[in-house]
């Protein structure tokens, strides 16, 4: 993923309308999803080429559906929006100026909040691509993944239930996933240790 073309709030909307039409099938990434499945990508200590990225975007199951297009043209104009969104992905990353696209709920007294499920789903997806480097930072760095724990698993989810003040945890968990992203881009970027590891930030 290497398309330097400038990812404007044009091909954003463009983009979005995409993910968000009712005609992609049930098993299709929504957008928020996609935004945490392209991070944890984008984090990555290497290249991850899109065409291994792509079948898990279409299908979150088990990465084999067909790609969900009309014709050629659709696909093609799809697939370089997603790799310049990445490619933004990982410039805001750069820029410590990354914001995690999150879905709001409207709660039956018309207040809003802020809904980090399909972003955290996203991301986890997207950890799957590289097992082995992102089951030692699950093993070993649990705490400074808190936020996506809480907001992504089971176990989280459970934690939320019983809590009294569920809501104010979930909000505080959202707002530090922009720390936990950045932690995780110093964490990748430190080199490697002599056996072969990778430093803590």
């Amino acid at each position: 993923m290497n398309n330097q073309s400038e990812f404007t709030d044009a091909d954003l909307a463009e983009l979005e309308d995409f993910f968000s039409s009712e005609a992609l099938p049930e098993s299709c990434m929504y957008f928020s999803m996609l935004d945490g499945f392209l991070a944890a990508v984008k984090l990555l200590p290497f290249e991850l080429e899109l065409e291994k990225c792509l079948p898990w975007i279409w299908d979150v199951d088990s990465g084999n559906a067909r790609p969900p297009f009309d014709n050629e043209e659709e696909q093609a104009r799809i697939t370089a929006l997603i790799e310049r969104y990445a490619d933004s992905i990982r410039a805001q990353i750069d820029e410590q100026d990354y914001a995690p696209m999150l879905d709001v709920i409207l709660h039956s007294d018309l207040s809003e909040y802020y809904d980090a499920g399909g972003w955290c789903d996203g991301f986890l997806i997207g950890t799957q691509l590289a097992p082995d480097l992102w089951d030692t930072v699950f093993a070993e760095e649990a705490e400074a993944l808190a936020p996506l724990l809480l907001l992504g698993t089971e176990e989280g989810e459970q934690i939320l239930s019983e809590s009294e003040n569920a809501r104010e945890a979930a909000l505080a968990a959202c707002e530090e996933l922009p720390d936990m992203v950045e932690w995780l881009a110093a964490y990748f970027q430190r080199p490697p240790a002599e056996d072969g590891s990778i430093h803590r930030p």
